[in-house]
């Protein structure tokens, strides 16, 4: 059964009310049109490295209006996303196909991939040598997403995974279908819409469904994976 995804229900405020305001951080805000367009973008620069609908994406960064876009985007390609800190140090044990999205320190020597990703002590689940992982620079991401693109074709199923909490070991853990954070829509929509530090960022998706502004809570995160 195909149902509307969660990223379906933005991309229709954003067709709707897209000069609304969606995500409000320290640093920038986003409407409801950039965030969908930027987004979709991203999806399109992660399919095209390797990203495909049912694998899982890694994303470790900070809370701000960015994350929020390269979740989403992850979505649109069909993906789901385990989201860590991005101030934590964590040990991640990765399943075959996984995509790894997080910054590279801007003194990294490119040629050197020793400690890369930042923060992220990775666990290659494989036999012999073989590469199961692929790694994803997400400034270089981001800076393709300034080029606005349409919405993608990837059709969605109810019971299809959209996001995985770890556990505090890296592991994955609670494993969330897009039916489980689209019926959050039946429940009412908080007097505050801030981004708490919840580890799985579902509380991001309550009011962005609802067509709402989402600003980001000063409290600093902490990650539920972290070591």
């Amino acid at each position: 059964m195909f149902t509307a995804g969660v990223h379906r229900i933005v991309e229709s405020h954003a067709a709707m009310r897209g000069n609304e305001i969606a995500l409000v951080g320290r640093e920038a805000t986003l409407t409801y049109r950039a965030l969908n367009q930027r987004a979709n973008a991203l999806a399109r620069y992660f399919i095209a490295r390797g990203l495909r609908r049912g694998a899982r994406a890694v994303v470790k960064m900070e809370r701000c209006p960015d994350l929020a876009m390269v979740l989403l985007a992850v979505l649109k390609a069909g993906g789901a996303y385990m989201w860590l800190d991005g101030r934590a140090t964590s040990r991640v044990a990765l399943r075959p196909d996984t995509t790894v999205l997080a910054a590279r320190s801007a003194d990294a020597d490119h040629a050197d991939q020793a400690g890369w990703p930042c923060g992220i002590s990775l666990e290659q689940q494989a036999d012999g040598d073989e590469q199961r992982y692929v790694v994803i620079d997400i400034r270089d991401a981001l800076g393709a997403s300034l080029h606005p693109a349409p919405n993608l074709p990837i059709l969605t199923r109810a019971a299809d995974i959209a996001c995985v909490l770890p556990q505090r070991n890296g592991l994955p853990g609670v494993l969330v279908p897009h039916a489980t954070i689209t019926a959050l829509q039946s429940h009412p929509l908080p007097e505050t819409t801030d981004w708490s530090p919840e580890p799985g960022a579902l509380d991001l998706w309550l009011p962005l469904m609802a067509g709402a502004t989402v600003t980001l809570t000063t409290a600093p995160a902490e990650s539920a994976a972290a070591a």
